[in-house]
């Protein structure tokens, strides 16, 4: 059984973005939740991550070169839980996310709730 998660991650590929998620989500719990890019996420791990990539069908995270090694970092670092913020149609558009709607619509218990269906 997957219990209350002892450590939390919110992870993103943008500077901006990440700076922004810090000064929201730490002050909640420090010790417990942690925001930044990606990049600075690598290496680490946590029970729930939270991956945040703003526009999941812009550019930067799905054609530039180092979009595949970007969102394998930060898929990974979930040791139980995952969870990938944006609009399905806007996922379904990144050849590097889109599988993950595949597997959600298979596992995901109400995923046409979810998706607003």
């Amino acid at each position: 059984a997957i219990g209350w998660p002892k450590k939390i991650m919110v992870a993103t590929p943008y500077r901006a973005q990440a700076k922004l998620l810090r000064e929201v989500v730490e002050p909640i719990d420090e010790d417990k939740i942690i925001a930044g890019t990606v990049h600075r996420m690598q290496g680490g791990e946590a029970d729930l991550v939270f991956f945040d990539p703003v526009v999941p069908d812009s550019p930067f995270v799905q054609t530039m070169s180092v979009a595949p090694r970007l969102i394998n970092v930060a898929l990974s670092r979930a040791r139980q839980q995952l969870v990938v913020l944006g609009a399905p149609t806007e996922i379904g558009k990144n050849p590097f996310l889109a599988p993950l709607l595949d597997c959600a619509e298979r596992w995901v218990p109400q995923w046409e709730l979810l998706r607003g269906e």
